[in-house]
């Protein structure tokens, strides 16, 4: 559940668009809100001014109380009216200590927003919120600053789209996605779009009258996934789900082409207003790698991404070890980040 919401903010407009969608989530969750803010290293100051030792420590002071300051004048913003709020200013790499400050207060999610199409920004996307995005375990919900206008002009509620690979790693994003669209959506509902891609290769030299057996294996996986998620889905939630299988030699392209449009394949879908997305991290051995797909849909999705790491990998990046995976069929031990590619591709 989504309930210690940690919200970083630079002073910008754009990053404090990340704070009505994290109000609205932590009404929704009964949960509680963790505001942070950066600022420079002492080294930092240094390059600025190394005249005396008086003047860095004043200098120092003097920010660590702006934004502080600042951080107390956000508290009167009325979309955090009743809510519990926590804020804190921390010192350093902006990207470091915010993905510390989620690991120390025990972070449930990571609500930031990224700039606009040809938008000024102090938080560039290749700097901070890609490298919070890239490396954080908590799972982080990326806004654009007008997504969040957008997300509550209408009251339908939010529809998911989760890309799939077959693969255990990529269905991790099934359940968080599910709270998501329910907190997003009207009472006791939610909305997700399973979809996944296929190599355009499968199809090679297959008539329009029959499929490859790869795309009848992708279409049974579907039906039975759907199926296992309203068998687990609680009696007091209506979850609707849908799904479509598409191939394309460019998974990242037919993913963002899913979100934008809601059509692929001659198969109407619903529109998506968010994309939900587990993925590896950059050492990863998993299908999807977040240097490529994942990094690509960051950057040029119209929608919210919301990232989430799978368990196995964050228990590795935690300084777990030994962590194996049984194969059933003949008794040997694999680690499961040590695994070939899996899944439907």
């Amino acid at each position: 559940m989504m309930r210690r919401i940690i919200v970083p903010l630079d002073g910008s407009t754009r990053a404090e668009g990340a704070l009505l969608p994290a109000a609205h989530l932590a009404r929704s969750t009964g949960g509680s809100l963790f505001l942070v803010r950066a600022t420079m290293l002492p080294m930092e100051y240094a390059w600025i001014s190394a005249d005396t030792t008086m003047i860095l420590a004043d200098a120092i002071e003097a920010e660590q109380k702006e934004a502080q300051d600042y951080l107390n004048h956000v508290l009167t913003f009325p979309c955090l009216e009743g809510l519990g709020v926590s804020t804190s200013v921390v010192q350093g790499d902006p990207a470091t200590v915010i993905l510390e400050y989620a690991q120390q207060e025990e972070g449930d999610l990571i609500v930031m927003c990224r700039h606009g199409k040809g938008e000024a920004k102090r938080w560039l996307l290749g700097s901070v919120a890609q490298k919070i995005a890239r490396h954080s375990l908590v799972p982080v919900l990326i806004f654009r600053e007008e997504d969040a206008l957008d997300l509550f002009s209408t009251s339908r509620g939010m529809s998911v789209l989760v890309p799939l690979d077959g693969s255990e790693l990529a269905e991790e994003a099934l359940q968080p996605a599910i709270e998501l669209s329910h907190a997003f959506s009207p009472s006791d509902t939610a909305a997700l779009h399973l979809l996944c891609v296929l190599p355009l290769f499968v199809q090679y030299d297959i008539t329009d009258k029959e499929e490859s057996p790869l795309m009848h294996e992708a279409q049974r996986y579907l039906k039975e996934l759907e199926e296992r998620l309203l068998r687990e889905c609680p009696p007091t939630l209506h979850l609707h789900l849908t799904s479509s299988l598409h191939c394309d030699i460019e998974v990242a392209q037919a993913i963002l082409d899913a979100s934008a449009k809601g059509h692929l394949a001659d198969q109407n879908i619903p529109g998506c207003e968010c994309i939900a997305m587990a993925t590896h991290g950059r050492k990863g051995l998993a299908r999807w790698a977040m240097g490529s797909i994942t990094e690509r849909v960051l950057s040029e999705a119209k929608r919210p991404l919301f990232i989430v790491r799978p368990t196995s990998i964050r228990k590795m990046h935690s300084g777990f070890h030994g962590f194996h995976e049984v194969d059933a069929k003949n008794g040997k031990m694999q680690e499961e980040w040590q695994q070939p590619f899996v899944g439907l591709f």
